[in-house]
């Protein structure tokens, strides 16, 4: 193929090793300056230099050893017979990674070529003012924390592209959210962002709704220290008004005065809306969300509507001064083989009419995107386990998502169905008021009991079997052989509690997707009782359609810190798709600065869709697994992190400490937990962490199990 300045490219295959880890990638590309001068250049695998060649070089493809670059050719260009050509063989300044298929490798080189030699091609390309990179436009499902992070990594990635246009520019002044490259908007189905931590419309909406649809209740606090919980670049500060909603412990200075408390570490549902509250105003991402919007539909585009958007979008653009709701507007084409997603969503206003009562009328909004990251969380759809006989029962049956106030169930006979995080927390709260709160627990092979009578009294049962004629609960264990602690031989047993006021299904949620169904032409299966969604590729991607990202499905996790990770690797690979496939939507410098670590690409369609097999089938990371344990991760939530980073390109040694402090708080937290019986105070709650990153570890400041432990020894 011929380009403007006499650049040739031809292809020939070479040993695989020579090239990069991936068996399938061997190919190479030598580039011919002039008939004269033959220059081969070979994309080594990536790791941390930037050389550019300084001469020409001839290599055989049949060598035995690679072909070298020597270090002081750093941005020295070549010289030719021709104009210069600057090259650059690795992802940190050339975003030409030798993962990539060859003809993105082709793309970039000939567009690299065609700026150093001072082609204008790049400013005619239609659709675009000159200079400047064509927006990609990004859809961000949820305003709660995933969503907020999500947000957040775009703005990020819009902050580097300008800084580094500022800095090669010398441009000081630059309208921002003009020539930012993501624009980013967030669709939040409520009037305020923080998802299920915003516990007060919860319970304004529950008013009105005669239920509660919002796993937060009132007095709810974290089961993980704010130190763990809190975003990477957005340490968790609380105002001294904070500290009155936990108890908080002083310490004597030896002076007959005590110390300021440390700041408590396991904090508040209100004092975690507060944070999202100050994360979201303090990198301005309150701009960006869309309250009131629902999202009623989502599609992603097909080949022949994809080509319609690469010549023109129809969009409905967000009501501004001057406009109005349902005003079509073109938008520019994205040059990406990822397909766009056509986003539904409505709005409610309420008009007056002829002074009469508010009447609300409901409008439909439609805009197509180029990529979507759903953030809806997996709190809204309760999971009800099937019971043989529940018809039977005539008390009350409620999920944990409609629990609030413990003084409900005051006087009570009460069974919580469920004995993890919140059925554990319910019942021990419950139990300072109730009458018999009984734990029922899969786990569990026996009837326990704890707490002292008369003040917080929690039985811990076997799972609950069935229900009889009469109503009775019955409680079954699952070991028919083994030995009992006392040497016995253990037999399936079965226990009754009667005159059972309330159930109380703390079983856990279904994931939901509402806005996808049979007319998104997406394959999509989350069938409620399995809690998998497939097919996905690292539990975040849509394996066939990476445009459609799925942020924060995994669980038993600490969600923040994964969140902001997961994000930034949808960010990082949008793009370098971008980047790659049409490298003349970036200018140079903004290429230049767009990712300085090694991003690894996503591999090909077919691998995803095997891998996205795999994950689906193999019943979590535990074994043996099970269906619902798909997206558990637990104490494999580390090699996560530490994966959604290198794939993010922001793996390094500073990250490494950052997940080993993490792991450190999190095993030191749920050690504590686990010691605490369920009808135990939670002192566990009380103990004040310190982050040392640079060590790996923690401090502990306060604690008052250490403190028990140290007067009783």
């Amino acid at each position: 193929s011929s380009f403007p300045i006499n650049f040739f490219l031809s292809f020939q295959r070479i040993p695989s090793h020579y090239l990069s880890s991936n068996k399938h990638d061997n190919k190479f590309i030598m580039t011919r300056i002039s008939p004269s001068s033959v220059l081969s250049l070979l994309f080594l695998a990536p790791f941390s230099f930037t050389h550019l060649i300084q001469r020409t070089h001839s290599f055989s493809p049949h060598s035995s050893s690679p072909l070298t670059i020597p270090s002081h050719a750093l941005f020295h260009p070549i010289q030719s017979s021709t104009r210069r050509v600057i090259l650059s063989p690795t992802l940190g300044k050339a975003t030409c990674h030798p993962r990539l298929p060859l003809r993105r490798r082709f793309q970039f080189v000939a567009s690299m070529a065609m700026r150093a030699n001072g082609s204008n091609q790049e400013e005619k390309i239609p659709g675009r003012g000159k200079g400047k990179a064509e927006k990609i436009k990004i859809a961000v499902i949820g305003g709660g924390a995933a969503g907020l992070a999500s947000a957040r990594a775009c703005l990020r990635a819009n902050q580097l592209l300008s800084q580094s246009s500022k800095l090669q520019n010398n441009d000081d002044e630059r309208d921002d959210d003009e020539n930012d490259m993501l624009e980013v908007t967030i669709f939040e189905s409520r009037r305020s962002f923080g998802g299920i931590w915003r516990y007060d419309d919860a319970s304004d909406e529950g008013k009105r709704m005669k239920t509660k649809d919002r796993p937060m209740y009132r007095n709810l606090r974290t089961n993980l220290p704010k130190e763990l919980m809190a975003f990477r670049e957005f340490p968790w500060i609380l105002d001294d008004n904070d500290f009155g909603d936990v108890v908080n412990k002083g310490g004597d200075t030896g002076s007959g005065h005590k110390s300021p408390p440390p700041p408590p570490s396991y904090v508040t549902h209100r004092q975690v809306a507060d944070y999202l509250d100050k994360y979201a105003k303090h990198f301005g991402i309150e701009k960006y969300v869309r309250f009131g919007c629902r999202v009623t539909q989502l599609t992603v585009l097909t080949e022949d509507e994809n080509k319609k958007v690469e010549e023109m979008t129809t969009a409905v653009d967000e009501k501004k001064e001057g406009s109005n709701h349902g005003e079509m507007q073109s938008t520019p084409s994205f040059y990406s083989c990822w397909p766009s997603i056509s986003l539904e969503w409505t709005t409610v206003t309420y008009e007056h009419v002829n002074g009469n009562d508010p009447t609300p009328r409901m409008q439909t909004h439609r805009e197509t995107f180029h990529h979507a990251l759903i953030c809806n969380g997996h709190y809204s759809l309760p999971s009800f386990p099937p019971i043989p006989g529940l018809r039977n029962f005539s008390g009350r049956i409620l999920h944990a998502i409609e629990y609030d106030d413990p003084l409900d169930f005051k006087g009570q006979t009460v069974v919580c169905i469920g004995a993890r995080a919140s059925g554990a927390d319910i019942a021990k709260e419950i139990g300072g008021v109730a009458a018999e709160v009984f734990l029922s627990d899969s786990g569990c092979e026996r009837w326990e009991e704890f707490g002292t009578k008369g003040e917080n009294v929690v039985k811990r049962v076997p799972r609950t079997s069935w229900i009889d004629d009469e109503g009775g609960v019955h409680f079954s264990s699952s070991a028919s052989s083994g030995e009992d602690d006392d040497g016995s031989t253990q037999k399936k047993q079965e226990w009754v509690v009667k005159n059972v006021d309330t159930l109380i299904f703390c079983s856990g949620y279904d994931y939901d997707f509402p806005f996808i169904n049979e007319k998104s032409n997406l394959e999509l299966s989350f069938p409620p009782g399995e809690r998998r969604v497939q097919p996905l590729y690292e539990q975040l991607w849509h394996a066939q359609y990476p445009s459609v990202s799925f942020i924060g499905l995994p669980h038993s996790v600490v969600p923040f810190p994964l969140f902001e990770l997961q994000a930034n690797a949808v960010v990082s690979q949008l793009l370098l798709q971008s980047s790659s496939l049409s490298s003349s939507s970036l200018t140079e410098k903004e290429t230049e600065g767009l990712i300085e670590s090694q991003v690894v690409p996503l591999p090909s369609l077919q691998e995803r869709m095997e891998k996205a097999r795999l994950d689906a089938t193999s019943g979590g990371p535990e074994s043996p697994g099970r269906v619902q344990d798909t997206h558990f991760l637990g104490s494999h939530q580390w090699d996560y992190c530490l994966k959604m980073a290198k794939i993010g390109g922001v793996y390094d040694e500073s990250m490494e400490k950052y997940i080993a402090t993490n792991k450190a708080l999190y095993d030191r937290s749920g050690k504590e937990r686990k010691q605490i019986l369920p009808g135990e105070k939670d002192k566990y709650r009380e103990t004040r962490f310190q982050r040392d990153d640079e060590n790996r570890t923690y401090r502990i400041i306060y604690s008052e199990m250490e403190e028990e432990k140290a007067t009783v020894s």
